[in-house]
């Protein structure tokens, strides 16, 4: 049973920094291609704000250890809530850069926050639906925020205060409650060495998620508009692509449960890759596109956490929170290279960069976890699929499959 009185401070916060953040992603990438900015150069963005989440992720821990929850959260919620509303006021792209990194290492923050705090007010017979509760907030909101396109372009800074409002906003919930304060404990330490050898499907699966879903937030804009689609239309297949991550995510990961699970993950890399070839060789009309990515942000969004679960079918329980961990920062580093590598795509090939790049992560992946699945024999499945969102490492600590030590 959820005492939902617990919850709603962090996931009203959650809500309010994430339609923000959702917004901002997109709406960053489209300005700077309109103002023709290098394709590289808006991916090494991406790039630095990825960074930025990777470096917050292991160190923000230090400072709610210092300063409390609450403190945190909005020193944290303060300073994105500046950086934000200075990208209205600073227009260079160079100082763009340093302020993209920022945002991540605050919004890692802000995760850490939000996660540890629904740790310690679930356990072990409710963490599940906390968790599904989490990611229904944080891609709900995110899709929310691509609506934001619609919005007046005209006079940019303006979407730069209503985002920042909407940071601002969200301090406010979590350092009003009267919720007491919870504890946080250091990460455990990760075995990569262990991880290899235990699950080396998911750790490519892992690595190949983090180059798509990098590549999709970061430069998916600017393929849209290529197809000539207006800023409005963006809006709406943004937030499509990322609705479709939330809503087909748990039927996708229970159909892992039936199924073994390297076989579904390969199957989703090769359905992606027939839905990506369809954009290249077939006319379609918007409507029809905008169904087709919200089944790809479906399939895409799918893949880490059905990861998670085959490397959880591997391992023992009381090795689950450094395992997902270890996962969770080699996902970071594809979600980093991802947008980099794919912005030299759309360089050399503005009109399919994008769509190559994607294809040539999607089909070598799916035909190696194909040829390791016919050769080996199938994982045992004892544990039933979970969603996991990609934010930080505290996270994997909800996950109800962990042993409770209470």
């Amino acid at each position: 049973m959820i005492r939902i009185n617990n919850f709603i401070s962090p996931l009203v916060s959650l809500i309010l920094f994430s339609v923000s953040i959702g917004f901002l992603t997109t709406f960053i990438t489209f300005l700077m291609n309109q103002k023709g900015i290098n394709p590289i150069l808006i991916g090494s963005m991406s790039t630095f704000n990825y960074i930025g989440v990777m470096i917050g992720a292991f160190k923000s821990e230090k400072v709610i250890l210092r300063i409390g929850h609450i403190r945190a959260f909005c020193a944290f919620g303060s300073v994105m809530s500046i950086i934000t509303l200075l990208h209205g006021v600073i227009d260079n792209t160079y100082i763009w850069f340093v302020l993209r990194f920022i945002i991540g290492v605050c919004l890692s923050g802000l995760y850490v926050v939000i996660e540890s705090w629904l740790l310690s007010v679930s356990s072990i017979k409710n963490r599940g639906s906390v968790l599904a509760l989490y990611m229904i907030a944080l891609y709900g909101a995110q899709a929310v925020g691509q609506l934001f396109m619609l919005a007046d372009l005209n006079q940019p800074i303006n979407l730069f205060l209503l985002a920042g409002i909407c940071c601002i906003a969200s301090i406010f919930p979590l350092s009003i409650t009267r919720i007491p304060s919870p504890k946080i404990e250091e990460a455990v330490t990760l075995d990569f060495k262990v991880l290899v050898q235990k699950t080396p499907s998911g750790i490519i699966s892992s690595f190949s998620s983090g180059l798509i879903l990098g590549s999709l937030y970061g430069l998916l804009p600017i393929y849209l508009a290529q197809l000539n689609y207006s800023k409005t239309m963006i809006g709406y297949m943004m937030f499509a692509t990322i609705f479709g991550g939330m809503a087909l995510q748990y039927p996708l990961g229970k159909l892992s449960d039936i199924i073994e699970r390297r076989t579904v993950i390969a199957t989703l890399f090769f359905t992606s890759a027939f839905l990506l070839s369809c954009l290249i060789f077939f006319p379609i009309n918007p409507a029809i596109c905008m169904l087709l990515f919200f089944v790809l942000g479906g399939l895409t969004f799918a893949i880490y956490p059905i990861s998670i679960s085959h490397a959880c079918d591997t391992i023992s329980a009381n090795s689950i929170v450094s395992a997902t961990q270890g996962l969770l920062l080699i996902y970071s580093v594809g979600a980093a290279l991802g947008p980099l590598l794919s912005g030299v795509f759309v360089f050399y090939n503005p009109n399919q960069g994008l769509i190559l790049f994607l294809l040539l992560v999607s089909i070598p992946t799916g035909c190696y976890l194909s040829y390791v699945r016919a050769h080996s024999k199938a994982s045992p499945q004892d544990d039933a699929f979970m969603p996991h969102p990609q934010t930080t490492i505290v996270v994997s600590e909800i996950d109800p499959r962990i042993e409770d030590p209470n």
